[in-house]
């Protein structure tokens, strides 16, 4: 029998097999994306009963920043690549400083069995470029899709139109130009390419916000610097 210490609700008493049964949730911390100007915390909730939709506009460094962020979340990481030499680097880095079991790496077009539960959710990573990536994948609940893009072109409007959450390091004119439309950014477009290169622009229904990535000593360990030049 465990006895809980006593509080304004009094002495609580429980068996083994009852806390057995006891889930701890904690639903609106979501994904750590970076800092503002007051140094507080920018998230985003990745992880809902419904799937999740988001497209990085940046280096590959900054999708693997947000993948090792997502372990925090207890999350199973999905990685497909159609350049799988440009992870080795990170997941060697990974092994040193994370369990094994909870990142795994499969063949662009391979579905996963991974299923996607609140307290487990499911992030896949989609580097395969833009007319693989804008293919319709799995939208399951409790799982979230980054579609990761070195350049934005023309073959990224559907996607830019369609994803939940688009998340964008400093682009090039040409690439503000066609998010700016796209999103109807036309009065921010300027901070498209303009913003520095460890920050990120974030749009999510229309809201805009922006973040400086500030990647922890250990985030630097494994993944580097996270910056890219417009």
């Amino acid at each position: 029998m465990t006895v809980f210490p006593e509080s304004h609700l009094g002495v609580h008493l429980a068996d083994p097999r009852t806390l057995r049964t006891l889930e701890l949730t904690a639903d609106g911390a979501g994904l750590m994306l970076g800092r503002n100007r007051q140094r507080h915390p920018v998230t985003a909730r990745l992880f809902r009963p419904e799937h999740t939709r988001v497209l990085l506009a940046g280096d590959l460094r900054c999708a693997q920043l947000f993948a090792f962020r997502a372990l925090a979340l207890n999350a199973q990481i999905i990685i497909q690549s159609a350049r799988p030499a440009a992870w080795e680097g990170f997941s060697r880095a990974l092994g040193r400083v994370v369990a094994g079991g909870s990142v795994h790496f499969i063949p662009p077009g391979t579905p996963h069995r991974a299923v996607g539960t609140r307290i487990r959710p499911v992030l896949v990573v989609l580097d395969v470029g833009p007319a693989v990536g804008n293919l319709q994948q799995t939208e399951a609940a409790w799982q979230a899709t980054l579609n990761v893009r070195d350049t934005l072109t023309a073959w990224d409007v559907d996607s830019l139109v369609r994803a939940d959450l688009v998340v964008m390091q400093p682009l090039s004119r040409m690439e503000a130009a066609l998010a700016a439309s796209t999103l109807g950014l036309t009065e921010v477009q300027e901070w498209l390419w303009r913003i520095r290169g460890d920050m990120v622009t974030l749009v999510n229904r229309g809201t805009v916000r922006w973040a400086q990535l500030a990647p922890s000593s250990v985030e630097r360990q494994v993944i580097g610097m996270p910056t890219r030049t417009s």
